[in-house]
């Protein structure tokens, strides 16, 4: 079976709204983003070109569940529902298929900038700089195929405790 997921990570203390799903393990915070490998490749190249400069647009497919978005700028949209432009965290998609890693992507942004040396595509290779060890990220944690489904209990554990409160 095959698997793909891209998210946003940090180890940043920012307030998410409970309207994004989100996650803590550890001190790692993601934030899921239904957006497939191309949408990655898209926002990135957009973000480094200064084509995002501006643009207030939301994607009304970015928190469904189901087929992945093509559109870049999910992404964008929740980077304005949170507070993490102007901080740290590391944008990433992976996809495997039985057991193989097929494409991967991410790159770092720190102070609303992308640092182009963790930037890391299938077509293009490492970067200079691992984006993981430049966070502070133990890979392997992220890679695990039950990463998600450990991650998506937790999200649920807190929205019931919200409602409780």
């Amino acid at each position: 079976m095959g698997a793909s997921y891209s998210c946003i990570i940090t180890k940043e203390k920012v307030n998410i709204p409970a309207s994004v799903p989100h996650f803590y393990k550890g001190d790692i915070l993601t934030i899921p983003v239904n957006c497939g490998y191309w949408a990655v490749i898209s926002f990135l190249d957009l973000f480094e070109s200064g084509k995002l400069d501006g643009i207030d647009e939301q994607s009304d497919s970015v928190f469904k569940s189901g087929s992945e978005s093509k559109d870049p700028l999910s992404v964008l949209y929740v980077l304005k529902q949170t507070d993490l432009t102007l901080r740290r965290f590391m944008l990433l998609y992976y996809s495997e298929w039985a057991d193989v890693p097929d494409d991967v992507s991410y790159a770092v942004f720190d102070k609303g900038s992308i640092l182009s040396e963790t930037k890391t595509t299938s077509m293009d290779g490492a970067g200079s700089v691992s984006a993981f060890d430049y966070m502070g990220i133990d890979w392997s944690n992220v890679y695990r195929k039950d990463y998600f489904h450990e991650a998506s209990d937790e999200y649920f554990r807190l929205l019931d405790d919200q409602k409780r409160l």
